[in-house]
């Protein structure tokens, strides 16, 4: 609802990604928070970038090639994305992981999307619309309502 999904013209693959995406991502939450509680949050997201990055050069680099020729205006935007959109993200819900758990890391983690729409239509003027509304009405009820009933370690 909150991605306007009707009318229905995603791919499979883009939904079979997503769907393999998200129990990578649940399953990075409970691992990291049994196996790698006492690795500092820093270390851990420089790791798992340092990581992230290797499989994507094995991934990408051998049939596409490396863009180096970008203006030094893209590279500052490109160090901006990656501290702000990568970096302090990782390390924000590494940290939060330690400190309340996966499980209500992952219920807060759920206000990405209203955020998301928020910030949207705030900075790039984008439309909402009833729908997505609804959804984000939804997604806050949902985490509102799990919050209530659990308890923060």
């Amino acid at each position: 609802m909150v991605i306007g999904i009707l009318p229905f013209s995603y791919s499979t693959t883009g939904i079979v990604y997503g769907i393999l995406a998200a129990v990578c991502f649940g399953f990075m939450n409970v691992y990291s928070s049994k196996k790698l509680k006492d690795i500092n949050s820093i270390s851990l997201t420089f790791y798992s970038m340092l990581f992230s990055l290797v499989f994507l050069c094995i991934y990408r680099l051998p049939t596409k090639g490396l863009e180096l020729n970008l203006p030094i205006k893209a590279y500052v935007y490109i160090m901006i994305l990656s501290l702000l959109c990568a970096f302090l993200p990782l390390m924000l819900f590494y940290y939060s992981i330690k400190r309340i758990g996966s499980f209500n890391t992952s219920v807060i983690g759920n206000l990405e999307v209203p955020t998301a729409i928020v910030s949207g239509f705030l900075i790039f003027n984008e439309e909402i619309g009833v729908i997505q509304l609804i959804g984000t009405f939804i997604i806050l009820l949902g985490v509102y309502n799990i919050e209530k009933h659990s308890i923060i370690e």
